[in-house]
């Protein structure tokens, strides 16, 4: 489909040819590279529109699994750096965590590192998933407003079923989050097709072979302990 600004283009370039023709001040030469431009502007047109929308979604679902007391449930996370160094951890290995009730609303407790955080002012409901100080992961079963990073969400439960899981009001509980899956047209580096060379998980190119830990190169993901 043509803009109005390609259409208005078009019109006065057809407007034009019609005048030439009507004062007789045209050669045949001139009409016919008038016609030609016009054929290839709408040929060039139809192509770039065409290809606009035959552009898939660029947009991706990340998930993490939170298991506690053997069972698990898949959380989607949302996209930061936050994010991205979670998973980065998770590809390494599963986290183990002791979390507590706090304030009647969470569990939270201690990840054991540290994450980039992306601090922000937020009113949670029932299974949001936040990072708090950088090395705190609450799991919420009720509303709280303060302002922290946001990291997912658990998805597909209730209110009360979220209470169950996460046993509120309890006591401690043992959480282990490890890596859930990626799906979509753009996904993490680590799960798609990688440019040759050396790159970590979160994308940056590595001049220099790792130590130890999960990095990519020439699309293969090579771990190193």
């Amino acid at each position: 489909m043509l803009a109005d600004a390609d259409l208005v283009e078009v019109i006065l370039s057809s407007t034009t040819i019609l005048l030439i023709i009507k004062q007789k001040r045209f050669n045949m030469k001139r009409l016919v590279l008038h016609i030609y431009i016009m054929f290839m502007a709408l040929t060039a047109m139809a192509c770039q529109s065409n290809e606009v929308e035959a552009t898939p979604s660029d947009k991706s679902a990340i998930t993490m699994n939170i298991t506690i007391n053997g069972k698990t449930v898949s959380c989607q996370l949302v996209e930061n750096s936050s994010t991205r160094a979670l998973l980065a951890q998770l590809e390494k290995g599963d986290i183990t965590y002791e979390a507590d009730d706090y304030g009647n609303f969470e569990k939270v407790g201690n990840i054991g590192i540290s994450l980039p955080q992306n601090n922000e002012s937020i009113t949670t409901t029932a299974g949001d998933v936040i990072l708090y100080q950088g090395n705190n992961i609450c799991l919420y079963y009720d509303t709280n407003s303060w302002t922290f990073t946001r990291l997912g969400k658990i998805e597909g439960m209730s209110k009360e079923e979220i209470k169950t899981f996460l046993y509120a009001g309890g006591g401690s509980v043992k959480v282990t989050l490890s890596s859930g899956s990626a799906t979509g047209i753009k996904q993490t580096l680590a799960d798609r097709k990688a440019p040759n060379g050396r790159y970590s998980l979160d994308g940056r190119k590595l001049k220099q072979i790792p130590n130890k830990g999960v990095y990519i190169e020439n699309g293969k993901k090579i771990v190193k302990k």
